[in-house]
């Protein structure tokens, strides 16, 4: 009788067992930047993300992190990396791909947005949505934003921002380094990152970047002159392999989710709107010197500028691309929030 007993009991667990749902998998998830772990925008924007993650309560996550300067922390990788599942998750710039996103950049071109917040509102909630669609379906956008506006960065003093003759100028992009070069600049084109130690060693003379990277990497240490005159930014994202998140569980995806779109997007802009206050603060207590630049000098820098504007928009419409339409409808839309 024991015997049947302890038989049936050992049967009625095992039974008991069987009906338990079982343990869900645990996830890795990489997530790779192109700036260092430290880097402010990062740690404002993403560090909450992945915390989430990691503490989420049903599938435990764990999340490779990788930075600026190390694996995957390639500047001009990091689309590419999302795009193709070397990494699941891709924190990085559009400027840095060249060519790629043509539609999507026309709201970073000089002198079309003054206010970055604005402009992340509708490039999401407009220009996404309506024209972007080939441009960025091949990855999942957890979030898309424009820094705060450009600033030029100098070693010395400017004597007139619309001659540049000659002055070496750091800048990136389609439009931007030819808008340069019509201003009379030499321009060198590389990653932030690379920024201090060519401004320290007197390779470049100034540098067209936010406040924020004035701080985040040390500009603001050997160029001591700083124009505000807001010229242009760069669209920046999040991205996630669509087939990494297709196979995310639900209660992982739903994190994912919950961190995605319009106001996530607003998120990051707002990261760069506190930073760049930080950081101007901080110079300016430093002993820099701010020069607010003229409207009226702006203006006539725009008319430099315009026939390169306008020719990179034919260019575009030539290829069947709404270029032209895509401007205007930003401009329109903007004109909304003044």
């Amino acid at each position: 009788m024991k015997i049947q007993a302890k038989s049936a009991l050992t049967a009625s667990l095992l039974a008991l067992i069987a009906a338990q749902p079982a343990a869900a998998e645990d996830l890795t998830i990489k997530f790779s930047a192109f700036v260092g772990e430290r880097n402010p925008i990062f740690a404002c924007s993403m560090i909450p993300l992945v915390e989430e993650l990691e503490a989420n309560q049903g599938t435990k996550v764990e999340v490779e992190r990788y930075f600026g300067g190390g694996a995957f922390g390639n500047p001009v990788q990091q689309y590419d990396q999302a795009l193709r599942g070397i990494t699941d998750i891709s924190f990085g710039m559009l400027t840095y791909t060249e060519g790629l996103f043509p539609l999507t950049e026309i709201v970073s071109m000089p002198f079309v947005m003054n206010d970055h917040e604005a402009a992340t509102r509708v490039l999401n909630e407009v220009i996404l949505p309506e024209y972007l669609g080939e441009e960025l379906d091949e990855v999942k956008i957890i979030n898309l934003w424009l820094t705060s506006p450009y600033q030029f960065h100098m070693r010395d003093e400017v004597a007139d921002l619309t001659a540049l003759n000659g002055t070496r100028m750091r800048v990136v992009g389609q439009v931007q380094v030819p808008a340069m070069e019509a201003l009379g600049a030499q321009v060198a084109a590389f990653p932030a990152p690379a920024t201090y130690e060519n401004l320290q060693k007197g390779v470049i003379d100034g540098t067209v970047a936010t406040w924020t990277t004035a701080t985040a990497f040390k500009v603001g240490e050997v160029a001591k002159q700083h124009y505000e005159l807001n010229f242009g930014g760069s669209v920046g994202f999040t991205a996630m392999n669509l087939e990494s998140y297709n196979a995310l569980p639900d209660d992982v995806k739903a994190i994912i989710d919950a961190h995605s779109g319009p106001e996530a997007s607003m998120k990051v802009a707002k990261c760069f709107t506190a930073v760049d206050a930080k950081a101007k603060a901080k110079w300016t207590e430093a002993g820099n010197t701010t020069h607010v630049v003229p409207e009226e000098t702006r203006m006539k820098m725009k008319e430099v500028i315009a026939p390169v504007i306008e020719g990179h928009l034919k260019v575009l419409d030539d290829k069947g691309l709404p270029a032209t339409e895509v401007r205007n409808r930003i401009d329109a839309e903007l004109a909304k929030s003044n």
